[in-house]
């Protein structure tokens, strides 16, 4: 006998062995009690961070959250402290602030709860900082809007008003209603 013929014959043995040693543990797995078995019931994600790109391909949302949650069966994920960057066209940023939110899986529906604040900064510029309590984001559109009380603070102005819309794509902020203000020269 060679020794190739013994290798051949040794490894056949070896894979015959391994055969039987893998039927076994399929069978095993048939008697294990099914009260032992564990479900997923969702997903469970903490300081997770998600980037969604423009249609360049570039980073054009980008969303930080300290928790993010979705039941198997839900449609939206849950977010907890939010931070939302926009890199939009222009030479600003807008960044997004919140307590909690959710948004849909295709990432198109954005809504934020609980002390949400809208910045707008600019390099040379001091930030433009509206406050309120929910905004609702079309990230197809890139529009942002609420029907809430609305604060604006810039520099040392202040702006109060009833609803609000914000193009983030042409950097335009609209207060729609009960608007009054107060800027110090």
């Amino acid at each position: 006998m060679t020794g190739r013929t013994l290798a051949s014959i040794i490894l056949a043995g070896i894979a015959a062995f391994g055969a039987w040693r893998w039927q076994l543990a399929l069978q095993d797995r048939d008697d294990l009690d099914p009260s032992l078995s564990v479900e997923v019931q969702g997903v469970y994600l903490r300081n997770a961070t998600v980037v969604s790109p423009g249609p360049d391909g570039r980073p054009l949302y980008r969303m930080v959250a300290a928790e993010m949650t979705q039941p198997l069966d839900a449609r939206r994920l849950g977010v907890r402290d939010v931070f939302l960057e926009y890199e939009g066209p222009g030479p600003g940023r807008w960044t997004l602030r919140s307590d909690r939110g959710d948004v849909t899986l295709d990432w198109q529906d954005i809504r934020l709860s609980g002390n949400v604040s809208i910045a707008w900064a600019e390099e040379r510029d001091p930030a433009t900082v509206l406050e309120t309590s929910s905004l609702v984001l079309d990230a197809v559109s890139h529009l942002a809007s609420t029907a809430e009380r609305v604060v604006l603070h810039h520099g040392s102005g202040r702006i109060e008003g009833t609803g609000m819309s914000v193009d983030l794509m042409a950097g335009t902020v609209a207060l729609e209603s009960q608007v009054n203000g107060h800027f110090a020269p």
